[in-house]
């Protein structure tokens, strides 16, 4: 994934160097000599000397945009949830549910499943055409349709919507008409609002909705203490100004016993991100440290080697 990440970070680079020159020459073609013109012989000595890139219509794929669009917004609408209950995006929750009325909608989140999982932290993505235990979908009138047709009858209609049953505000959500105060109205002259229900950690916006599990065990407990680490620990290689790809050896001190039955227990992972090729877990007070929540934890870190193949 990091070395496609890098590929098209490169290729969008190049290009933009290359649609930008008669614009931007000088910006450009300093971005051009680091990219290419310094890397490989083969290529043009300077980026006005280059080929103007050509539209290339078989690199267009409107399903990974339309499935792309999909995933901003659910992440997005997690990530708000996240804020709004104080759950940190270090802190793994079980799962997140995914709900909407459209097959397609599903089938993206169904399908990029990993990267969800990915960016918000969680288990499992889990989806749903069911709404209606996390969200109450109601309805009001378009005024600016109804009134026109309705006249003076609107009124009665939009006070008939207010109290319109579960079941007929289903047939509206799925795109049928249904029978109001003695007038026949179609799904596209009311607007349809979704509010979570009470004690459901829910959002919507248009036609998807997503609903995070925020209930904590202790394995979720203690890998999300485990991240804490990770992220201190991160953050002290960059103090320390080490390369991304120093190996390191690694020594912790607290004095909370949580916090080293966590690193004991998610020490794979913690080696694993911060490139340790060992860590010791000592029972002591450091002098200073870094913080996490009320306890402090100390950090004294080695380089003892960088990875292969890396300048």
């Amino acid at each position: 994934d990091k070395l496609a990440a890098f590929a098209t970070l490169y290729e969008v680079l190049v290009t933009f160097s290359k649609v930008l020159a008669p614009v931007l020459p000088f910006i450009t073609e300093e971005i051009y000599q680091g990219l290419v013109a310094d890397r490989d012989e083969s290529s043009e000595r300077s980026v006005h000397l280059a080929r103007f890139p050509e539209y290339a219509e078989h690199l267009v794929d409107s399903q990974l945009e339309s499935d792309m669009a999909t995933v901003r917004s659910i992440v997005t609408l997690a990530h708000s949830l996240r804020a709004q209950d104080g759950v940190g995006v270090r802190q793994p929750l079980a799962s997140l549910t995914v709900m909407a009325r459209e097959p397609a909608i599903l089938a993206s989140a169904e399908r990029f499943s990993g990267i969800i999982t990915d960016e918000l932290n969680v288990k499992t993505v889990i989806t749903s055409e069911d709404d209606a235990w996390a969200v109450e979908t109601s309805a009001r009138p378009d005024f600016k349709i109804l009134g026109p047709r309705l006249g003076g009858d609107v009124r009665s209609v939009a006070g008939s919507l207010s109290n319109l049953s579960e079941e007929s505000v289903a047939e509206l959500v799925a795109g049928r008409a249904v029978e109001v105060a003695g007038f026949t109205i179609s799904p596209d002259e009311v607007v349809l609002t979704r509010t979570p229900r009470p004690g459901v950690l829910a959002a919507s916006e248009g036609p998807i909705s997503v609903a995070l599990d925020t209930e904590l065990t202790p394995d979720l407990i203690g890998e999300g203490r485990a991240r804490e680490v990770i992220n201190r620990v991160q953050n002290a290689r960059r103090e320390a100004d080490l390369h991304v790809s120093d190996r390191i050896s690694l020594t912790l001190l607290t004095e909370s016993v949580s916090l080293r039955d966590a690193i004991a227990e998610h020490i794979d992972l913690i080696s694993a991100e911060v490139l340790a090729t060992g860590i010791q877990v000592k029972d002591a007070q450091p002098d200073f440290g870094a913080a996490i929540g009320e306890e402090l934890l100390g950090i004294d870190l080695v380089v003892v080697g960088r990875l292969a193949d890396t300048p």
